[in-house]
Parts: C-alpha cells; sequence; structure tokens
C-alpha cells in the first residue's frame, strides 16, 4: 500500500515536472532529479595512438523514464 503511494507520488511529480526530494532522518536532504543529455564522441591522437571520449551536455529536460522508475527499480 504505501509502495503504490510512492509510485503514484513519482508518477504525479513526473507529470509536473517537479524533482523528487525527501530528509532522510539525519536531516540531510536528498534531491533528485535525471535529466536528458546529448553525447557527443571527441577522439583525441597523440602519435600513433588514439583515445576516444565522450562529452556530455546536461540538456534543460527531464528523464520521465529514468525519474519514475529510479524508485521501483
Amino acid at each position: 500500500m504505501i509502495y503504490d503511494y510512492f509510485i503514484e507520488m513519482t508518477k504525479l511529480m513526473v507529470k509536473l515536472n517537479l524533482s523528487i526530494s525527501w530528509i532522510t532522518p539525519a536531516g540531510l536532504k536528498i534531491t533528485q532529479n535525471y535529466s536528458l543529455s546529448k553525447k557527443y564522441p571527441i577522439s583525441i591522437g597523440f602519435g600513433h595512438k588514439s583515445k576516444t571520449m565522450t562529452y556530455q551536455e546536461l540538456l534543460n529536460k527531464t528523464d520521465t523514464r529514468k525519474q519514475t522508475t529510479s524508485y521501483y527499480s
């Protein structure tokens, strides 16, 4: 029953585009906000070696799938 409550609250907060926040018993405030991102591969060469890295740009949009499933995954 409490599980269902948390699931429904999470879905509602995602629809309202709100971050999910709670305070631990020790008083620590936790805020969860999964953002969508766009990834760009970058290749760097030096001599005969190359290394590929990924630059990740955070977008100003919420990843609704991650935000919703994080509570019950």
